[in-house]
């Protein structure tokens, strides 16, 4: 289960990254899903146990962004 603090950072990044793109600017906001990632790339080196979920959860995010608006992996 993921702590309340790294699932409200998700949602917040989530957030951002869609209003940017929203805004006119979709490659900002895939860079700010990246960056997530990055964030919890270090969380799993570190053998914190919920950083494969969040993993999952970012990695999710981050397709459903690319197909949203064209952008990365789409």
């Amino acid at each position: 289960m993921l702590p309340r603090s790294q699932f409200n950072t998700l949602l917040t990044v989530i957030t951002d990254a869609v209003e940017r793109a929203d805004r006119g600017d979709p490659c900002e906001g895939y860079m700010i899903l990246l960056a997530g990632i990055d964030s919890v790339r270090s969380a799993c080196s570190q053998g914190k146990p919920w950083a494969p979920e969040l993993m999952c959860r970012y990695r999710q995010a981050l397709d459903e962004f690319a197909r949203r608006y064209c952008v990365g992996r789409a």
